[in-house]
């Protein structure tokens, strides 16, 4: 029975009709994301941005060269509020500093995650379209 239900929690993730937040936070705890495609900015360096969900209530990752962690919560069916991001502090070079200032200014701006077929889609305040990630392996 239990498997059952989670399978069919996961299509309802796939097929955008979530019953609620702890629904879509559960299908996504213990998944990787790597940033596939940022529309409207310059091609992606190496290497990519990364988003996991390590445990309910958390994000974690790689905005290419440093570390971050902090803190999600599920505001509506799918909406989010990424907040209390930190990082390591390397000096990566100027393409990735770049990147990554982008990105983490992304996380911090998020509103809503939309899970589309394989993809992972991040939308946030002040962005055009959504930051599309693939799931890591």
């Amino acid at each position: 029975m239990k498997r059952a239900l989670a399978g069919f929690a996961l299509v309802a993730l796939c097929g955008m009709a979530v019953a609620g937040p702890e629904s879509a936070e559960q299908q996504l705890a213990g998944t990787e994301w790597e940033l596939a495609e940022r529309p409207g900015a310059s091609a992606l360096e190496d290497p990519r941005p990364t988003l996991a969900f390590p445990e309910p209530g958390r994000v974690a990752g790689s905005g290419s060269c440093n570390r971050f962690g902090g803190t999600i919560a599920w505001t509506s069916r799918n909406g989010v509020k990424i907040s209390g991001l930190f990082s390591t502090r390397r000096a990566c070079g100027s393409g990735l500093d770049a990147q990554e200032s982008r990105y983490f200014a992304a996380l911090a701006a998020a509103t809503r995650l939309e899970k589309r077929g394989d993809d992972l889609l991040l939308h946030a305040r002040g962005i055009d379209q959504p930051l599309r990630f693939t799931r890591r392996p």
